[in-house]
This record gives C-alpha cells, structure tokens and sequence, in this order.
C-alpha cells in the first residue's frame, strides 16, 4: 500500500510539474509575441501564468530557453496540423503542396512571429542563436521525414535531397511571411498555388498529384 501511495504521489508530482511548464511555455509564447524577446522581463511571463518567478527558474535555465520552447510550442502544431490536414489530400507530395497553399491565405501565425522574433536577437545573443538553429532542425527534421515518406509512398523521385528540400521549404516560408509581416503584397492564393505545384512537381513523379 505504502508503495503504491508513493507512486501515486510521484505521478501526481510529475503531472503537476508538466502542467508548471506547459502554463510558463504558452505565457511565454504570448508575451514573446506581444513584446519581444528583448522587451520581455521573466517577471510578466510569471505573472501571464498566475505562477511566481521562481518557477520559472525551477523549471528553466532562463529566458533563451524559454525563447526555445516557446518556439517549438506555436511552430510545431501548426506544422502538425498542415501535415494532418494535408495528409487528407493523399501523397506526401501533395502534403507539402497544402503546406505551401496556406502561406498566401493569411492565416494568423505566432510561431512565425516568434521565430522573427528569435532571428533578431541571435544576431547579439549566442544562447539565443544555438536556441533558434535547434527549433529550425526539429522543424527541418519533420519536412525531412515527409520527403522520405514520398519517397515511400512513390510520389516524390528516390534521388531528391531530403535536407535540401527541408531547407528550401523553411527559406520559402520564411521569406514569404518576412514580406507579409512588412506589409508586402501577396500574390493571389491561386498564382501562388501554380507556383507551389510547379516546385513541388519538380521532384514529384507525377503519381497522385492534385491539379
């Protein structure tokens, strides 16, 4: 019994734990998005949870690390759901066509901001730049495995560079909501599609590619 209380306890103690850092994780995600990462003072990310600064630094190294999660926790459901959603349209080929449709519709993005936001302050914050270039590999590694998953499923050419199209894919979106976050106008959602097709259709073999 005293041994089953004790586990009970821990599970208890680890559940509570997860959820300290899951509520610092979106408040900061919030803050960062809203202020900067240079503006942003732990004490407002603490405060936004309803928890003290001293979580923070109970569950954290700091605010770079901070920064890090909070990147991972907006950019990684988004992707997420592109990819779920996507994955309705058929083959990994057309998965990445989806993914690349939803850049011209505007669709609100905290992950891209904090990920602008992060690019800013790498340029004086080494601990920030190593941050920032693992959120940009757990993201290139998803694009990574969708490439190697056409591969499989025979939509995408056995000889396509999967990290360079995790590369070209991240530089393309990250460009397009560069100019979109300055105010640039974008092309139509049906300019940018043909587009979208024409790249993807250049390392696709052409087996069940949506016109």
């Amino acid at each position: 019994m005293a041994v089953k209380m004790g586990s009970e306890t821990s599970n208890k103690a680890e559940s509570t734990a997860a959820s300290t850092r899951a509520r610092l994780v979106e408040a900061a995600a919030e803050v960062f998005a809203e202020q900067g990462y240079d503006r942003t003072r732990v004490q407002e990310i603490a405060r936004r949870a309803g928890l003290t600064t001293g979580a923070i630094y109970a569950n954290f190294e700091g605010k770079t690390e901070l920064l890090a999660q909070a990147i991972s926790f907006a950019s990684t459901p988004e992707l997420d759901r592109l990819i779920t959603t996507g994955s309705g349209v058929g083959s990994a080929a057309n998965v990445l066509i989806a993914i690349g449709e939803e850049l011209a519709k505007g669709t609100p993005r905290t992950g891209s901001v904090l990920l602008f936001e992060a690019f800013a302050a790498a340029r004086r914050d080494p601990d920030v730049a190593a941050a920032l270039k693992s959120g940009i590999g757990e993201i290139s590694e998803t694009f990574c495995s969708l490439v190697n998953a056409g591969k499989d499923d025979g939509s995408i050419v056995e000889d396509a560079d999967a990290d360079a199209v995790a590369r070209l894919s991240i530089a393309l979106a990250l460009g397009f909501l560069m100019l979109e976050m300055v105010g640039v106008e974008q092309p139509s959602e049906a300019a940018w599609s043909d587009v979208i097709h024409r790249i993807v259709g250049s390392i696709s073999t052409g087996s069940d590619q949506s016109e």
